[in-house]
């Protein structure tokens, strides 16, 4: 597909070398957390059963902060708009921002939603959803461009984003959906102060409200990023989540590369009418047309992925395909295929186990590494070396690094000075 998006805002283009400053810092500092509402009934043993601290907190620096729980969550309290499938109330269990890998963010899910069921979490209800929140660990000053066209991207492929977290099965997304998550398809930031976009509603599909700033010299500027997305339904397939997850991380360094020629026409990016059709087939439109809405939609997320598709690699290529797995059979059909029961759906789109634990040929390629007593003058011959020395084909030793990589979030490097890899 040929992209050809065009630039309003040029005075607010970003330089090269501020271009290459945002990136190292998003990758340091940008942490992913979600409010996951479930279907539960609170009580005092969920946050003894996930070792988590009870009570809605409203500083923003305890999300960011790293919990002292395995489980990676900050907080735990009651949500009165959230129910069961019997109609008590739910839970709303915060998964705090974090800077782990894709695999790390989908082992942790997938324990947290074991033990809902140890619990006796009920399986999916349309009243709850997954509002998932992109933070900065560390403030930095943010031009106004970044922020512009993180907005611009979620109004461009708002169908495929509500596409890949709509899980309710007689409506695509929770009915809801318009209320608590408004798209603002229509409010466009072109022309106006970057300030505006913090006046958006709470309730708004891509919210700001909570965004830092202050004053520099009289001007006011942007401190970190902070955004709040309220699209995705509450759905408990960790798989489905932790992709979603990766793939607003992945737009918001899209968002750096577009602020090199200003800021991005929402409209001149992909189909923009089929986009705002869809959007309203998806929400509340009539049953009638909300199959070329699923369509149209569809089409807007193959063509989200192919758009970012270099930042999304950065995460592995297993996020790319549960989402291109999500195009073809959306969760809204797995749902009623499934009966609800989100193991088999999360079997169905991973169809692997989500122990993170490194398996035992990955452990002695590690023990290989860190000893550090093979020596070779070429990265090739290393892998070599290796392959022999374990009894192993070079490419199964290519591949072990791959996963050792995916699962600890370090790299493997060759240091051609000391002929050999070391751990990063």
């Amino acid at each position: 597909m040929q992209f050809k998006p065009k630039f309003d805002d040029v005075n607010e283009k970003i330089s090269t070398d501020e271009f290459f400053s945002l990136l190292a810092y998003l990758d340091k500092t940008l942490a992913v957390g979600v409010e996951m509402e479930r279907p539960i009934s609170y009580g005092r043993s969920i946050a003894t059963a996930l070792k988590a601290p009870e009570g809605k907190q409203r500083d923003l620096s305890y999300f960011k902060r790293s919990p002292l729980n395995p489980y990676n969550i900050a907080y735990i309290y009651p949500d009165g708009s959230v129910h069961n499938n019997e109609g008590d109330g739910g839970a709303e269990i915060v998964f705090a921002g974090t800077t782990d890998t894709f695999h790390q963010i989908r082992a942790k899910l997938h324990a947290i939603e074991e033990k809902l069921d140890e619990l006796g979490c009920d399986q999916f209800d349309e009243s709850c959803s997954n509002h998932i929140t992109l933070v900065t660990t560390s403030d930095k000053i943010v031009p106004d461009a970044v922020l512009k066209n993180l907005f611009q991207l979620s109004r461009a492929f708002c169908s495929g984003l509500l596409l890949f977290g709509g899980a309710t099965s007689s409506t695509v997304v929770r009915p809801r959906m318009g209320m608590f998550a408004a798209t603002q398809i229509v409010k466009s930031p072109l022309g106006e102060p970057a300030l505006q976009l913090l006046t958006t509603p709470k309730y708004s599909f891509c919210n700001m409200s909570k965004q830092a700033y202050y004053s520099v010299g009289g001007r006011s500027a942007m401190a970190g990023i902070c955004v709040e997305f309220r699209a995705a339904d509450g759905h408990r397939v960790p798989s489905a989540l932790a992709a979603l997850m990766v793939l607003y991380k992945s737009i918001a360094h899209k968002a750096v590369e577009l602020s090199l020629n200003g800021v991005v026409n929402a409209d001149s990016i992909h189909d923009w009418d089929a986009n705002k059709r869809a959007c309203s087939a998806i929400i509340g439109g009539p049953a009638g047309q909300r199959a070329v809405g699923v369509e149209m939609a569809q089409d807007n997320a193959r063509a989200l992925l192919e758009f970012i598709a270099p930042q999304l690699k950065a995460y592995g290529e297993e996020p790319t395909q549960i989402l291109r797995k999500l195009i073809d059979e959306p969760l809204y059909i797995r749902q009623i295929g499934h009966r609800n029961k989100w193991k088999l759906i999360e079997r169905d789109l991973s169809g692997r186990n989500h122990d993170n634990a490194l398996s035992p040929n990955e452990v002695g390629l590690v023990d290989i590494v860190i000893a550090g007593n093979l020596r070779a003058t070429s990265a090739k011959l290393y892998r070599d070396a290796v392959a022999q020395q374990m009894n192993l084909s070079v490419r199964m030793v290519e591949y072990l690094m791959q996963k050792i990589r995916e699962k600890t979030g370090k790299d493997l490097i060759f240091d051609e000075e000391m002929q050999r890899y070391t751990i990063r």
